[in-house]
């Protein structure tokens, strides 16, 4: 069953619809999975999380809480922003998708629904965050992954962009959808959302980890060479050499040369060579 709700043009008054999310932020969550809940239960936070489901424990209030604030109200700005960075048009925002699978009920709030203006195009989800300067990129697309992959899945739509300001930088991520990573996400939600349904508190926390080194990130993926002998041997090299100019610049070169056309990233568990929008860079793991 679904049910989508594309209520909200881009051209409403944002303020009551600031006001409006941020009540749902905090209020009305039991009942159902929504995106912040899956970070939550891929973190590990089964029983705190079950208790708000079941409405034993009110959540919390983040109406005093600044960075959630902040991140709130410089919503608009980052879509305007992301808007006027890509040329694409946000059509909707905040659009509400209501679906159950496998008996898990979804409800999904996505920033934005953006495409190409004046078109009959595919929508491409839009989801905005505001972080610290000192947080990677490749952290805070972790952190929302199962939010934008989970909404991608409810909308039907093959890919959607990550809009970010980290500290007083912007840039936007492409982000495919991965249907593997969505079955494990979804299979995970679906053994905690049996501890709601047979009101079975769940007794113990533990973390999950999904990869998302096959999922395409601006249209690349990344690899682990770690069983790769080559790559293992130009690392090696990379890291004892640094001293020694020409073998260190020839395992440079080398190890660049790893990194494939339609790759992002290739490591092991030493070294790590990654392309971004400015170039390829190599870096040693600590």
């Amino acid at each position: 069953m679904k049910h989508c709700i594309n209520a909200l043009q881009i051209e409403s008054k944002h303020v009551n619809v600031l006001l409006r999310k941020d009540k749902t932020m905090t209020q009305n969550r039991k009942g159902f999975i929504g995106g912040s809940d899956l970070y939550t239960i891929l973190n590990g936070n089964w029983a705190e999380l079950y208790d708000i489901k079941v409405g034993d424990k009110e959540p919390e209030d983040l109406s005093h809480i600044f960075k959630v604030q902040l991140g709130t109200f410089t919503e608009k700005f980052n879509i305007n922003w992301f808007c006027k960075t890509t040329g694409l048009h946000a059509e909707y925002t905040q659009p509400l998708q209501i679906e159950t699978i496998d008996g898990v009920p979804y409800r999904c709030t996505a920033d934005a629904l953006v495409r190409r203006k004046n078109t009959n195009e595919q929508f491409s989800i839009l989801e905005c965050k505001h972080v610290g300067g000192f947080q990677k990129t490749e952290d805070v697309i972790q952190t929302y992954m199962p939010q934008i992959q989970a909404y991608m899945r409810m909308w039907n739509v093959q890919y959607g962009y990550m809009s970010l300001i980290v500290g007083n930088n912007y840039a936007y991520h492409k982000i495919e959808f991965d249907s593997s990573y969505w079955n494990k996400l979804h299979t995970l939600v679906m053994r905690f959302w049996k501890h709601v349904v047979d009101k079975s508190r769940p007794e113990t926390d533990a973390s999950q980890e999904i990869s998302i080194k096959d999922i395409k990130i601006d249209d690349l993926v990344a690899r682990d060479a770690s069983s790769e002998n080559f790559f293992t041997e130009q690392s090696a090299i990379y890291i004892d050499m640094q001293d020694s100019a020409k073998r260190y610049e020839d395992a440079k070169l080398g190890l660049l040369s790893c990194l494939q056309d339609n790759e992002r990233e290739v490591f092991n568990d030493v070294i790590s060579v990654k392309r971004n929008k400015r170039g390829r860079r190599i870096t040693i793991k600590d």
